[in-house]
């Protein structure tokens, strides 16, 4: 026989109610962690799309991408706590954009480490850029996704004609997919390993890009080589992990 407590409940009573209010609070602080993390994807989403206009923007009034900022040893620039943090301190990571096309430049709403949060970069030419939210975000990202981080298709191994069209070759149909080495397609299929499906880094990385290279002034415009030295160009930004 259980001994009942002095509020008249037996000790089994009273550890069935302790277990039942455990569960219970385990389910909605799983429910709650869960929509705050969705809750700062979709912040970076939109982030994201707000840096784009604004870039673009930018781009419309001054004839090119604006600036990014100087970080020593790293071809991205980024904002303040990461290893992407401007040379001077600031968190002004894109050049010339705040306040006049975007009020304040956006902070991802929580990092992980060093080697995250929003990143930029811009080719010399300012006519390729590409922003990211690098390695926070919550959901798996996958090929397809419309803020995937590298211009990825689900074609797999599947050939298709290149675009732009090179004489003699079948190849995938996203930028990313097969890379251009010399103005021809690598028969390797060289993509940055940061740009595979199964990536940590693709999976956990939102991205937005634009724009087009200028090919090379020893190129015809109109030929062959014109287009596939502007693609080649164009990933060396809009491919980069």
């Amino acid at each position: 026989m259980y001994k009942k407590s002095s509020s008249g409940f037996t000790l089994v009573e009273i550890m069935v109610v302790v277990v039942i209010i455990s569960v219970l609070m385990g389910i909605v602080y799983f429910n709650v962690s869960d929509s705050t993390a969705q809750s700062r994807d979709a912040q970076r989403q939109a982030d994201l799309r707000n840096l784009q206009a604004a870039i673009e923007a930018y781009k419309f009034d001054n004839g090119r991408y604006p600036e990014r900022c100087a970080v020593t040893g790293e071809s991205w620039s980024g904002q303040i706590g990461t290893d992407y943090e401007c040379n001077n301190g600031t968190n002004e990571y894109i050049i010339g954009l705040a306040p006049k096309y975007i009020r304040s430049l956006p902070v991802d709403p929580k990092l992980n480490g060093d080697d995250s949060g929003y990143v930029y970069t811009v080719n010399t030419e300012g006519t390729v850029y590409k922003v990211m939210a690098k390695n926070t975000v919550h959901e798996t990202v996958t090929v397809g996704h419309a803020f995937q981080s590298c211009d990825r298709s689900n074609a797999g191994s599947t050939p298709f004609a290149c675009k732009p069209p090179v004489s003699g070759r079948k190849c995938n149909i996203a930028m990313c997919d097969m890379l251009f080495n010399g103005n021809r397609y690598n028969s390797t299929k060289n993509t940055h390993l940061e740009c595979g499906a199964s990536n940590a880094q693709f999976q956990s990385s939102y991205a937005v890009w634009g724009g087009y290279a200028t090919p090379s002034a020893s190129f015809t415009p109109g030929t062959e080589q014109y287009s596939a030295n502007m693609e080649r160009l164009t990933e060396d930004i809009v491919c980069k992990i």
